[in-house]
């Protein structure tokens, strides 16, 4: 686990290679979970300003209440239907 303090941003960046000789979209979404004991299945919902559909994700100073998060990254893949 990584630990921030409130009053510290956080940046997490992610890499996304695909060697595909099809056509295909990405898309990507970020998902942050409160945690409680062991237990990170509470899904938060951050503010509008933050960009939770990239491949980058910035959460500023005092954005989040104290406590304790798990953050994850999913990549959905979708191939053109005229070459599946």
């Amino acid at each position: 686990p990584i630990q921030f303090k409130r009053n510290q941003d956080f940046y997490f960046s992610s890499v996304i290679d695909i060697t595909c000789q099809q056509p295909i979209s990405l898309t990507t979404r970020w998902f942050i979970f409160n945690c409680t004991s062991s237990i990170c299945n509470t899904s938060i919902q951050v503010d509008s300003s933050i960009l939770t559909t990239s491949g980058d994700l910035y959460i500023p100073p005092r954005t989040l209440p104290v406590g304790t998060y798990r953050l994850t990254f999913t990549v959905a893949i979708n191939i053109s239907s005229a070459f599946a």
